[in-house]
């Protein structure tokens, strides 16, 4: 083969690997594919990756929730234990018992997270809440003072008493669970008013009290 074929075909192959080495240099560097969240621990710092964001915890992840409440309203103070079930992030059911001066008293109820936030590199998972109750209790004397008749009381009578309540829930890492809630609460059905005096009956001179009241629930917990 001449010299001059040998040299310009050398010259060429010279070049073409040049070309694909600078070609080579130009490409992008791919950077390895980001884990998916859902194949890493729950809490895991994916810090790392700008893009990233951190799931936050649900209230469902724990299912069982137990505790004491306790309750303000214009007739009665209601102190309690219940016990819930975490059905969903967004609702829980749940009831529970306890006594007040006039009697012991049951409820059972449903209560609804229809905003949720915190949770993600925060200590505290919140909510707003709704609730829907429904209590029988035993329902006596109310809280005010009397002016005329001190000595006629109404006597204990079964209540059961429909409640609408809304308000805050907090819980925390270690599973500690807090809440408090406004509300109100109306009497659904009734046994009639009757009054005492020394123990015995007597007619009722006063204005019996309201079949509707105000309520402030004060509960702290523990979920598992």
């Amino acid at each position: 083969m001449p010299r001059k074929m040998l040299f310009a075909l050398g010259l060429y192959l010279t070049v073409g690997l040049a070309k694909q080495a600078r070609a080579n240099e130009q490409l992008p560097i791919i950077p390895p594919e980001r884990p998916s969240a859902s194949n890493l621990a729950r809490g895991r710092d994916l810090a790392s990756w700008d893009d990233s964001v951190e799931e936050r915890r649900h209230f469902n992840d724990r299912l069982l929730q137990f505790g004491g409440n306790l309750n303000f309203n214009s007739q009665n103070i209601l102190l309690g234990v219940f016990g819930e079930v975490n059905v969903w992030d967004r609702l829980t059911v749940g009831g529970g018992g306890g006594t007040s001066g006039s009697g012991p008293e049951a409820s059972a109820y449903v209560r609804a997270r229809p905003i949720v936030w915190g949770g993600v590199g925060e200590n505290a998972l919140k909510a707003f809440t709704l609730r829907a109750e429904y209590l029988i209790m035993q329902q006596g004397e109310d809280f005010s003072f009397c002016i005329e008749a001190c000595g006629v009381r109404f006597s204990n009578r079964t209540s059961q008493w429909g409640a609408l309540s809304a308000g805050f829930e907090y819980q925390f890492w270690s599973g500690l669970a807090l809440r408090y809630e406004f509300g109100f609460a109306r009497v659904m059905t009734a046994t009639g008013w009757e009054c005492e005096l020394d123990g015995k009956p007597v007619p009722c001179n006063r204005a019996a009290p309201p079949d509707d009241m105000m309520v402030t629930s004060l509960a702290i917990s523990h979920t598992l």
